[in-house]
């Protein structure tokens, strides 16, 4: 299922142009993407499509008939740091805790210039490709 960017609500939240007419459900995922140049086949001078630009990925967490919220995901690394680095029997023995993060990834939702890297920014009328459940 194809969609478009709709509306920018914040680094992590968009609203795509698609909704519960067009079958989408709670939990579903979205590719966001840019089509970028042609590429060519070196020897056959073949084309072989445009290349993807793919600048994140959402999931539908509200849907209405003609579009719905979708929010990036959110991942979880551990973190571990020195209890007490002042302390000399800390230091000696290495005395550590460990702990969960868990962080909100963010687009790039910046106005683009004109090099590659910033086409990598999430724009209105950006194509989101389901690529969940269906």
């Amino acid at each position: 299922m194809d969609a478009l960017v709709a509306r920018i609500l914040s680094a992590t939240d968009i609203v795509l142009n698609v909704g519960s007419d067009d079958g989408v459900r709670t939990g579903q995922e979205f590719l966001i993407y840019e089509l970028g140049e042609e590429i060519c086949d070196p020897i056959t001078k073949e084309s072989l499509g445009q290349l993807e630009i793919q600048k994140g990925r959402v999931t539908v967490l509200a849907v209405q008939a003609k579009m719905c919220t979708a929010q990036t995901g959110k991942r979880t690394h551990q973190k571990t740091e020195i209890m007490d680095p002042y302390r000399s029997v800390t230091s000696i023995f290495g005395a550590t805790r460990t702990y969960d993060v868990t962080v909100q990834e963010k687009l790039k939702v910046l106005q683009p210039g004109s090099d590659y890297e910033q086409r990598l920014y999430v724009r209105v009328g950006d194509r989101a490709r389901s690529i969940g459940i269906e």
